[in-house]
């Protein structure tokens, strides 16, 4: 790959690998205190601690409450960005506002020019702020299939990972609270299993507002055969359709992250420090390739945090010495571990869509007209209730497109996807209800009409991408290529879930609303070469990057870390995030990031015991 690439974001890194590292050892965990009773780190002083987490985001906030609140180890958080309402005002708080994240909270990744997307610089966005991710996205909370799950115990050589028995992670993770059903059309009631939730600090709930064109498209998905879920999609079944719940505090009606929910429990002990505006540059070792510390800059004050253990960390480890020798070797760094699959193996969801003329309303006729949104300001600001209450996309339906004879899947696609397992959605297909245009962008429609819109993500990508820095230093910009949509087979999967949106919208039920078909792209586009042209033009990242750290057994040279998230070939170190993957299951990976730093957090609690 050419390195010689100057317009790369210089964060990118943390959004790539997301590396939630853990540093630590078994030694005897310190006697700890904070006589000035603050839970916030100095800038420019040394401080030693029994685990050092860099990158207080998903899984890094959830793994600091576990173990700081164990009363075993004293515990810091090192995070490059603050808090998210310091930055991103109530766009980060308001469900509504979901989409509209600011700069500040967000790390502005672009990816290297993607030559199977029309040339483009994409953006690849990640959170940089306390929550990370889950303080920026939209939202959804969903399990992996059961056959998902079965595939990473089977590859990481560890029955401990099947569905059946991460369950009690996920169940730690989340309390889901019932909807109020007085407040949803009688047409949009939520199915769910309360038997799969428990008590964790998580807030899960369903939206109490629902948009009427939500009601229309689940009609849409009835008649083509589609069918309802009853599990909330919590239950490792995925293939079928129905409400899916959010990260919403159910009484507040605000974002639930793992900043408001996990670190905010955290900071009531006086064992975890935060260290906000942070970078961190490089992991310390000695002789012994064990990592004892990390070196970071507070807003340009140069600080050396020490560890007995491990932590989760926004720290790419090629900066520290391991990753692939030949990019080690080229930028002068030595070599703690030749580790060739660092940086490799990079998955994401593409997400692509269709967009609509629609007599039912759709959040364009708030966002068209200044006085419905004032008022629905104003109702969410008294009740917490009505449109700016609830977040968009809550209708998801997972479906395998290789099973539908009229998309005529060709027989090269169908063996490329036969690896996946049996309940593996290859499409997520979920209803939108605004406009979308090239790129993704929520950019206005021709005319100020009421639009809506279909979306799908490619949930079986074949493709497979890379990150690598460009120098020694973390504050350089890497480089950051997914090569989305370079395998023949999710070429065909792009255009085949175009279709299948189309199809949707020639139903019974949308005909009623969507008189005028297809807008965009434009109807008279139907030929394979000319869908494939609007895929190129406006497909996107869905922000699912994973498994460039993956798990895996230790005769799998590509494989980073064993399936307890130790990194291969040093001591004292984890990957907690979704880098540490073996793969990217469908669906959205947020449950299952908490339920990555559960299961961890849960095996050094154990070890400690």
């Amino acid at each position: 790959m050419n390195r010689d690439h100057s317009m790369m974001s210089r964060t990118m890194i943390r959004a790539v690998i997301s590396a939630a590292y853990l540093y630590g050892s078994s030694s005897e965990a310190l006697q700890f205190q904070d006589p000035a009773g603050t839970n916030f780190g100095i800038a420019g002083e040394n401080a030693t601690y029994d685990y050092v987490i860099v990158g207080g985001g998903t899984a890094g906030n959830a793994l600091a409450y576990r173990l700081a609140t164990s009363g075993h180890f004293a515990v810091a958080v090192i995070e490059a960005g603050t808090f998210a309402h310091m930055n991103n005002g109530n766009r980060s708080v308001v469900p509504g506002y979901v989409t509209r994240s600011g700069p500040l909270v967000d790390w502005e990744f672009q990816t290297m020019p993607q030559t199977t997307l029309a040339n483009q610089v994409q953006p690849f966005p990640r959170g940089k702020c306390l929550g990370g991710s889950s303080a920026r996205n939209l939202m959804m909370y969903q399990r992996p299939s059961r056959g998902a799950m079965q595939k990473w115990a089977d590859e990481v050589d560890d029955q401990s990972w099947t569905i059946e028995s991460t369950l009690k992670y996920y169940k730690r993770n989340a309390t889901f609270t019932q909807p109020s059903l007085d407040l949803r059309p009688e047409n949009s009631i939520p199915t769910y299993d309360l038997s799969v939730f428990g008590d964790g600090p998580l807030a899960v709930s369903f939206p109490e507002f629902v948009l009427p064109i939500a009601s229309w498209q689940m009609l849409a998905l009835d008649e083509i055969g589609d069918p309802r879920l009853d599990s909330g999609m919590q239950s490792g079944t995925l293939l079928g359709h129905g409400y899916i719940p959010a990260t919403i505090d159910s009484v507040k009606r605000e974002r639930s992250s793992s900043q408001t929910s996990y670190l905010s429990l955290a900071m009531d002990s006086s064992r975890v420090t935060v260290y906000t505006s942070s970078l961190a540059r490089k992991i310390l070792f000695d002789g012994d390739k064990r990592a004892v510390g990390i070196d970071a800059d507070t807003s340009g004050r140069s600080r050396s945090s020490t560890t007995g253990a491990g932590a989760p960390a926004d720290i790419d480890p090629q900066v520290s010495g391991i990753g692939p020798a030949e990019i080690l070797e080229d930028l002068s760094i030595p070599i703690i571990k030749d580790a060739p699959g660092v940086g490799q193996n990079l998955q994401d969801h593409i997400m692509l869509g269709i967009s609509f003329f629609a007599q039912a309303e759709a959040a364009l006729v708030y966002q068209n007209d200044p006085l419905k949104m004032a008022e629905a300001v104003a109702e969410y600001n008294e009740h917490r209730s009505g449109f700016v209450s609830a977040s968009p996309g809550a209708l998801v339906s997972f479906q395998k497109l290789v099973d539908v004879p009229s998309l005529g899947i060709s027989f090269q696609t169908q063996q490329d996807l036969g690896n996946v397992p049996e309940d593996w959605p290859d499409v997520q297909v979920f209803g939108w209800t605004s406009y979308v245009g090239e790129n993704l962008a929520a950019a206005p429609p021709p005319d100020q009409r009421n639009y809506a819109s279909f979306l799908a993500g490619l949930t079986a990508p074949l493709s497979r991408g890379e990150v690598s820095i460009s120098t020694s230093d973390m504050a350089d910009p890497p480089i950051i290529d997914p090569e989305w949509l370079n395998h023949p087979a999710n070429q065909e999967m792009a255009v085949a879930a175009l279709r299948r949106m189309s199809q949707l919208l020639s139903t019974n039920a949308m005909q009623q609303i969507a008189t005028e078909g297809r807008s965009f792209p434009d109807a008279s586009v139907t030929s394979y070469e000319d869908l494939l042209t609007a895929v190129r033009s406006q497909a996107g990242s869905f922000a699912h990057a994973a498994a460039t750290n993956k798990m895996g057994r230790p005769s799998n040279s590509m494989a980073v870390i064993d399936s307890k998230a130790k990194v291969y070939g040093v001591q004292n170190l984890r990957v907690v995030d979704a880098s540490a993957f073996p793969f990217l299951p469908p669906g959205q990976p947020q449950a299952t990031v908490y339920m990555l730093a559960e299961k961890i957090a849960d095996d050094i609690l154990q070890a400690a015991s």
